[in-house]
């Protein structure tokens, strides 16, 4: 039956007045966006990748940037392991990160949140997202948001709209767990990862989605040779770009630069992962 979830958010009462206002005034993401850019040296990350793949492991950059963002929303910024619900801010119990899949080909993109990512190993994140990935290719209704997006196309288009309006005010702003219609319980989670360099990217700036309460998207762009000033001298480093989409309701820049810095402190440190 459907009813109330086990594990609430709680209230979050300790807000500046701008943070107040700010989860009040926006009325939903289009309203209030941060957007932001890093540079990323990736030498140290693919040397460690290679060592790695060397040990039998595969992992990918997608893989240490979940690993770090969860890292950084836990002992960095937990401000922004938030959500808005009827204007009030509350605090996630856990830090949970979603991460986009591409689906036939790419010409589609669906998605998985991986739980309480801050307490896994990277390891045991990397085999997480591989099984996932493979299991919503193959039209497993059982993972992320396969059974909704099923549900979902078989409305009409003038209705489509309004039913995932219904969707996110039962879900997120009234906490009622639609787990028997298929939609997980807070089912894009903290934050939210995409991959963009597979697609021939270095910067993007994915919009909010509707449906979330997450505080914001990190686009992961390619990694590419550019000149780079080291010691005084002009050298070439593989260079990762993140992008950043933040929810103004809940972030502001000191926020989103916390968080990118503390993700690019854990990429350029991989042993801390």
């Amino acid at each position: 039956m459907i009813g109330a979830v086990s594990e609430r958010p709680r209230k979050v009462k300790d807000l500046s007045t701008g943070q107040r206002l700010a989860a009040a005034a926006y009325a939903a993401p289009h309203e209030g966006k941060i957007f932001g850019t890093i540079e990323v040296d990736a030498s140290e990350a693919l040397r460690f990748l290679k060592q790695k793949r060397e040990e039998g492991v595969r992992l990918t950059m997608i893989h240490m940037v979940v690993r770090s963002a969860a890292l950084a929303l836990r002992d960095v910024v937990p401000e922004l392991n938030r959500m808005i619900r009827r204007g009030q801010l509350y605090q996630r119990p856990t830090v949970d990160i979603f991460v986009s899949v591409g689906m036939n080909r790419g010409r589609d993109i669906s998605g998985f949140k991986i739980s309480r990512a801050d307490g896994k190993p990277l390891e045991e994140i990397g085999r997480e997202i591989k099984s996932a990935a493979l299991r919503m290719r193959r039209g497993d209704e059982a993972i992320g948001l396969t059974r909704i997006r099923s549900v979902l196309e078989a409305v009409p288009a003038p209705l489509l709209r309004p039913a995932m309006l219904l969707i996110r005010f039962l879900l997120m702003d009234l906490g009622v767990s639609l787990a028997p219609l298929g939609v997980p319980e807070d089912p894009f989670g903290s934050l939210l990862v995409t991959d963009i360099g597979s697609f021939g990217l270095d910067v993007g700036y994915p919009a909010l989605l509707p449906l979330s309460s997450a505080s914001c998207i990190v686009a992961v762009g390619q990694v590419s040779q550019r000149a780079v000033v080291r010691d005084g001298e002009v050298v070439a480093r593989p260079i990762l770009t993140l992008s950043g989409t933040f929810d103004h309701r809940i972030a502001d820049a000191y926020h989103a630069g916390a968080l990118v810095r503390a993700a690019r402190h854990y990429i350029e440190h991989p042993e801390l992962l």
